[in-house]
Parts: structure tokens; C-alpha cells; sequence
């Protein structure tokens, strides 16, 4: 173990800085690295279903996302069924899935597939850990299985030593971290693999199983170092070197041995990884949470909550936010561990994400998100069946994209910022033509939505009378930003007595806030002559009587309908006109 003179443990304290540990991608249990539960994607604050994927049965973990290689933007999902125990690889973009594989394919016979204890990803591969058993004998060890992000193949597979005992419950997710891949096992070892082969970097043999998600603390200080935190089925929490220098001597890493400097015996089982700052290392155990010094795992503060911790905890800014066995959500101050404030939901589903401003959670068949602050309910949706995993990763516009586990049937749903693509002006312009009445149209639309549409749609603009269309335009739009427009100019049209509905009608994309503002008319009478009969103003329609007339006798008149005109207005324009045919 290294050694650390007592007397440094004031300076060192100092020393480390207080930096964000969270990042876009959900990519590993717990989002990232420190198991944060924290991802600084924001989502949308109206969230639309984008797509809808089957699954071959309900998620037993968290979705997690890697960003492909290349120039566009392209990210994989990775999902872990139970039942038939799947994993599968869908396009975060469309939903389409990549490929999938039963986890039993990557188990050789005589051994069996008995459970999947995590999953991580990067751009190249996804890593499975997998326990499995000899036959229906009492022996078991762990598969650290690396499938290539293309196909599915394994790219390498390690393979831990057998151990004995009752039926395991190993769930050490594995551990993404520079160029390492990082898990506990059953066998009560900790080891470190390199990501692109599976060679053995370290190795720590410690007195117990290790059957949570090891989690890496990033100090930032260079005289502490980086640990890798373990936690055992006794209630040990161990404090490795992530580099795994061989015993304590900061010498060249030992394939043999880690590096152990620090242990902190906190007398129960923890229920979930621990969570970490670059100023502690927090451990839900029963009913307490436990603050750790990151250097040397003394106790900095504990607090003991009515109700045993369920799920994962998340920690955002200096908050950290958990969820417990009597249906509340709890939020404690980082420094102090004091009690901010307390949130009583129904049904409290055991998983918790926070993104900068909001923190999200599941309540019965309802997806919640809390303000972090206050515990304020600001956004519920409601979906056919509980959620009981979701995460959420960055998409290609920078916004928060939202994966939550479905069943009844099973699928995986993916929600981002909603557009909100509507119709909102068509302007009829008339032309001087004494023998037929001509006009130019213009039609706008707007993107009104929190998010931008990346994929083509189409805009027609038709020409209706005696209940026959006319298309007069049917234009296809590349992609529309937030808070964007678009005009559809159509030149000069000729257009026959009578009565004349223009309508303009912008096609329906997927996760589009309220397609029942997609469509916009105008109404209109076009003869070659100057009217007779004035039709009076309709306010059961909320839109004003307007008349335009080409210049000169004999010019085209035309009476329409035009939005957002006020009756004073009206009431003037056809005085005026009355007085001038006098």
C-alpha cells in the first residue's frame, strides 16, 4: 500500500480543484467514468417521441451510447434485454437497428450464460461483462466479451479465473477509462484490460467478490494521483491506483499486481458504485451515505436517511441527488452531506439522471423531472408502461437526447427536442392585367420548436376551386433550424373567375410538436372585373375582409381573407371605397 505522511493530508486537501466530471455521451453505467449520473446534454422541454425500436425483451440496464468515427454525426445505442438476454446496437438517429446477439453466443459450451452484469462502449467496440457457469456445476466465472460496434464480432474476450459458491449476483459494469477497460469479478479480483486487445494491464486480487461497477476518481492533482474505487460484498471500499503501478513503489505497472494505497471498511454491502468527485468519494449503504477522502478513504461526513438508498445516486454541481425504499427523492449538500430537500413520488422507479437544470427520474408509468434546486416537479410524460432504465446522451444539435426502456411490447424509445413546424403566412399579391386576373403568392413557414429538423421535408402550396387542387408548388426543404423560416415564392399565376382557397401544407416530421398547425388557408374571389357586392367581414373565422385591386378600369380585383387584420381597419377601407364609386 503507499505510504502518505499524515502531514500532507491538509496541503493535498487544498490542492485539489473542484471540476465537472460529466460529459455528453452516456457511454458506461452511471453516464461516465465517475458514475455521475449526470450527462451535460440538456433535453428539450418539450420532448417528442423521435423513434420507437422493438426489443426482444424488457432493458435490464441502462441504454448506453457511443459516437461513431467520421465527420457527420453518428452514435450507436447498445441495449441488454432480459430473457432471451440480447444485446443490440441501434442507430441513434433513426432507430434502425445495426445488429444483435443472444449474450449466450459469446459463452463456450460446457459453460453457460447465467446473467450480464454491465455494459460500456466506445467507437469502436462495446464491453459485455457476462457470468456463466460450468454446466449445472458449482463453478463460475466472468467474460469480459468485446463486440465490434459494425457487426457484433467479438473482438477479443477475457476470461476470468473459476470461483465456488452460491449463485453470483455480479454487476460490476465495466469501467471505459483512457486507453483501459476495468471490472470486478466474482473471484474478488479487479482488473485492468487494454481496451483495444483485452491484454491484462493490472491485476488486484482482493480478500472478497467485487460485484459493483468499479468507478474511476479523477483528482487533478498530481501528488494524489487517480484511483480506481471498488467496492466488495462485505462493505469494504478500496482505493486502487488506476495506473496499477506495482506495490505502492510508482514503478513500472505490474501485470501481476495493482497498486492498493487506500481501504475504508464501512460495515455493510454498498447498493450501488460509488460516485466520485475530484473531493470525494460518496458510498450509499443502507441508509447512510458516506463522503470519502479521495486520498486516503477516511470518513469525511455520513448521513442516515429514513429509508434504505435504492438505485443508483447522481451527483450534479455540489448536490447529490438518490432515490430510497419510501418513494422519495432526496437531494444532500456534496460538502456538508445536510439535507437540502426531500421529493415524495409515486412509485419511484431505481434509476436517476440529472442534466444541468433539470433531474429526472421515473414515477409509475411517468417519466419526472425535478428542478435540482427544489425538487419541484417542472415536466411529467406519461407512457404506456413504467420506465425502468433511461439515460441520456448529446445529440447531433447539441441538444439532450432521451432512451427509455419500454415493455407491453417491449421497446426501446428515443425522445429529443421537439420542432414544431408551422404555417404561417401566405401573402397574395395581385398584378395589373386588364384581361385576367394574375397575383403572386408567398408562403412562409417557421420552425417555432426548441429543436431543428434535420431531415427533409416537403411544402405544397394548391390552388383549389369547385373542390378541384391544383398544385401550384411542391418544394422539398433540406433541413430548418430553430427559430428559422422559409418562403415559397410562386411567380405570377392566372387564375379563373370564381372562388380561389389557397392552402399551404408542410409535411409532418417525426417528433414535431403539434402537427395540427401544419396546414394554413386563405380564401379568395377572382374576377376580371371590379366587384359588385362587397361579402361582409366573418369574425367566426377571427380573420378580416380585405380588398386589393389592380389599378386602372378593368384591372383585376381580388376579395380574400388575410390574417391578423383588425376591424377598425376594415371599416375604413371599405368607407373609402364606398365614397370613391359615388
Amino acid at each position: 500500500m503507499r505510504g502518505v505522511l499524515p502531514v500532507f493530508c491538509l496541503t493535498i486537501a487544498i490542492l485539489i480543484p473542484a471540476i465537472s466530471t460529466a460529459s455528453a455521451d452516456w457511454s458506461m453505467a452511471g453516464g461516465d467514468a465517475a458514475r455521475t449520473g449526470t450527462t451535460v446534454a440538456e433535453p428539450s422541454l418539450f420532448p417528442g417521441l423521435l423513434w420507437e425500436s422493438p426489443l426482444a425483451g424488457p432493458l435490464a440496464m441502462e441504454p448506453v451510447l457511443a459516437r461513431d468515427t467520421g465527420g457527420q454525426w453518428q452514435a450507436t445505442v447498445y441495449t441488454i434485454t432480459t430473457g432471451a438476454a440480447t444485446l443490440t446496437a441501434t442507430q441513434a438517429t433513426n432507430g434502425n437497428s445495426s445488429w444483435s446477439r443472444a449474450l449466450s453466443a459469446y459463452v463456450e459450451s460446457p459453460w453457460v450464460f447465467r446473467r450480464a452484469g454491465g455494459l460500456a462502449a466506445d467507437a469502436d467496440r462495446a464491453y459485455v461483462l457476462i457470468t456463466a457457469q460450468n454446466g449445472t456445476a458449482n463453478e463460475w466465472r466472468e467474460l469480459l466479451v468485446a463486440p465490434l460496434r459494425a457487426d457484433g464480432n467479438v473482438s477479443w474476450t477475457f476470461i476470468a479465473a473459476v470461483y465456488t459458491g452460491g449463485t453470483p449476483t455480479v454487476a460490476s459494469a465495466p469501467l471505459r477509462v483512457r486507453d483501459l477497460v476495468v471490472f470486478g469479478s466474482g473471484d474478488g479480483h479487479v482488473r485492468a484490460l487494454r481496451a483495444s486487445t483485452g491484454a491484462v494491464v493490472w491485476d488486484e486480487a482482493l480478500p472478497r467478490p467485487v460485484p459493483l461497477p468499479v468507478t474511476f476518481l479523477a483528482t487533478g492533482n498530481v501528488l494524489v494521483g487517480d484511483f480506481v474505487l471498488a467496492a466488495d460484498d462485505a462493505g469494504t471500499v478500496y482505493g486502487l491506483d488506476v495506473n496499477g503501478t506495482a506495490n505502492g513503489d510508482q514503478g513500472v505497472p505490474d501485470t501481476g499486481t495493482g497498486d492498493l494505497v487506500w481501504t475504508s471498511d464501512l460495515r455493510s454491502p454498498a447498493v450501488a458504485a460509488p460516485v466520485a468527485s475530484p473531493t470525494a468519494a460518496f458510498v450509499a449503504v443502507g441508509d447512510r451515505i458516506v463522503a470519502l477522502h479521495p486520498a486516503f478513504g477516511s470518513t469525511i461526513w455520513q448521513q442516515t436517511v429514513p429509508a434504505s438508498v435504492v438505485g443508483p445516486m447522481s451527483l450534479s454541481g455540489n448536490s447529490l441527488f438518490f432515490g430510497a425504499a419510501d418513494g422519495k427523492v432526496r437531494a444532500l449538500d456534496a460538502t456538508s452531506g445536510a439535507v437540502l430537500w426531500v421529493r415524495s413520488l409515486t412509485a419511484l422507479q431505481a434509476w436517476i439522471v440529472a442534466t444541468p437544470t433539470r433531474l429526472f427520474t421515473g414515477s409509475g408509468t411517468s417519466m419526472t423531472a425535478l428542478d435540482p434546486a427544489t425538487g419541484d416537479v417542472t415536466w411529467t410524460r406519461t407512457f404506456r408502461s413504467a420506465v425502468a432504465y433511461a439515460s441520456i446522451s448529446e445529440n447531433r444539435t447539441g441538444r439532450g437526447l432521451i432512451f427509455a426502456g419500454q415493455s407491453s411490447p417491449n421497446s426501446l424509445a428515443a425522445l429529443q427536442g421537439s420542432s414544431d413546424l408551422r404555417a404561417v403566412d401566405i401573402a397574395v399579391s395581385s398584378i395589373s392585367n386588364p384581361a385576367v386576373f394574375q397575383a403572386s403568392i408567398d408562403a412562409t413557414i417557421k420552425n417555432a420548436g426548441d429543436e431543428g429538423v434535420s431531415t427533409r421535408f416537403r411544402v405544397w402550396v394548391n390552388d383549389t376551386i369547385g373542390g378541384v387542387p391544383t398544385i401550384l408548388t411542391n418544394t422539398t426543404v433540406s433541413s430548418l433550424k430553430s427559430g428559422a423560416g422559409f418562403t415559397v415564392s410562386i411567380p405570377p399565376w392566372n387564375f379563373t373567375t370564381g372562388t380561389h382557397t389557397i392552402t399551404l401544407t408542410v409535411e409532418s416530421v417525426a417528433g414535431d410538436r403539434n402537427p395540427s398547425n401544419n396546414v394554413l388557408s386563405v380564401k379568395f374571389f377572382a374576377s376580371p372585373g371590379p366587384p359588385r357586392v362587397i361579402v361582409e367581414w366573418s369574425p367566426a373565422f377571427w380573420i378580416a375582409l380585405v380588398i386589393i385591386g389592380a389599378l386602372g378600369v378593368g384591372g383585376g380585383w381580388l376579395v380574400g381573407f388575410a390574417q391578423q387584420r383588425r376591424e377598425k381597419e376594415l371599416e375604413k377601407m371599405l368607407r373609402e371605397r364606398r365614397e370613391a364609386s359615388r
